[in-house]
């Protein structure tokens, strides 16, 4: 009754939380995992799989009882159903999403990893969408999300923007137009939550039919949230440059396990094209 006093009142330390984590993958048959205090993880046995506790740890220590349990249920799921992407692309086509990271964000990723001696991601595809952003795609499942790499692409022997077609069109399918609102005259907010807000700058059309004030301008402070405003809009662009960076650095509330490091992104300004 004292650990789950623990677990589900007050805060807990990092080093608590960390062993919360780990009992709770005991429990689902994890075996082998080893908790780096130092880089605030947990790595599996063997391989490259971790789970990197810093937004879990912040968002399950503002949480209720509910909130931390089904967090927790969703963060070690993902560790441990171990996913592996398919080779054959008419299996995975519908699961294809594309997500946009800033453009030093696998360099970033593979730094990370081999400080902790860990192995590096491989070669990922993408395609270049503005100044400082890139447009990669991922393999989505219920409690993981995984980069394809260019050597999955040789198993499809699919090209790149064929994949990334049908990811955008996936993306569309999942999107509910009504959750970009509009918080203030001119200015809309996404309010999706689930790991795309940021990819959903691609949907153009969707963007080109908002009233705004000017050509419409994005901000993609982290990877769940779209700020949407017009050019000709000045308190607003000031007021989105006055709260970004905080919201850059704040926890993503996705519960859904990363193959690699939570890299944040960069905030950029530009007109749509």
């Amino acid at each position: 009754m004292a650990f789950l006093d623990k677990l589900f009142s007050g805060k807990p330390t990092r080093d608590q939380f960390a062993q919360i984590v780990l009992r709770e993958l005991a429990n689902r048959g994890v075996t082998g995992a080893r908790y780096d205090k130092e880089g605030f993880a947990i790595h599996a046995c063997t391989g490259a799989n971790a789970i990197f506790l810093d937004n879990m740890y912040d968002i399950y220590s503002k949480g209720d009882r509910r909130q931390r349990a089904e967090g927790l249920a969703h963060l070690t799921a993902g560790f441990a159903a171990k996913p592996e992407i398919p080779r054959d692309y008419a299996t995975v086509r519908r699961n294809l999403m594309p997500i946009v990271r800033d453009a030093s964000y696998a360099s970033l990723a593979n730094l990370n990893l081999r400080s902790r001696g860990q192995t590096e991601l491989k070669a990922t595809a993408f395609r270049p969408l503005a100044d400082g952003l890139v447009t990669m795609l991922a393999y989505d499942t219920e409690h993981s999300i995984m980069l394809v790499n260019e050597e999955t692409f040789g198993h499809w022997g699919v090209p790149f923007e064929e994949a990334y077609a049908t990811a955008v069109e996936n993306l569309r399918d999942k999107t509910d137009t009504r959750l970009l609102v509009e918080t203030e005259s001119g200015v809309y907010r996404s309010q999706w939550s689930d790991s795309y807000d940021s990819a959903r700058i691609l949907l153009t059309d969707l963007i080109y039919r908002l009233s705004i004030y000017g050509d419409p301008v994005a901000f993609i402070p982290n990877r769940d949230q779209l700020w949407i405003t017009g050019h000709q809009n000045t308190q607003a662009l000031r007021s989105f440059i006055s709260s970004a960076e905080e919201i850059h650095f704040s926890a993503h509330p996705s519960h859904r396990a990363s193959t690699s490091s939570q890299t944040a992104n960069c905030v950029r300004i530009f007109p749509m094209s």
